[in-house]
């Protein structure tokens, strides 16, 4: 039983991008890992029990376009 999110930092790894970078890390079911890529875009590593089985997701920001802003959001 799982009384409340633990966030766990993940260390940068040199040289290593999402997705790889997220994949590379394991937390306790209940805990949300976190941490940067080597081009410091932000990671999430997530276990729940669901219906008995354990479940796994893993978000990570990607950049996909460029503006004249700086911004990466549309």
């Amino acid at each position: 039983m799982v009384y409340g999110t633990n966030f766990v930092y993940l260390p940068t790894v040199k040289d290593v991008t999402n997705p790889d970078f997220v994949h590379l890390h394991a937390v306790r079911y209940g805990e949300i890992g976190w941490g940067f890529d080597d081009q410091g875009w932000l990671s999430f590593y997530m276990t729940e029990i669901v219906e008995k089985k354990g479940r796994i997701e893993a978000l990570f920001v990607e950049k996909v376009g460029n503006r004249d802003d700086g911004c990466l959001l549309e």
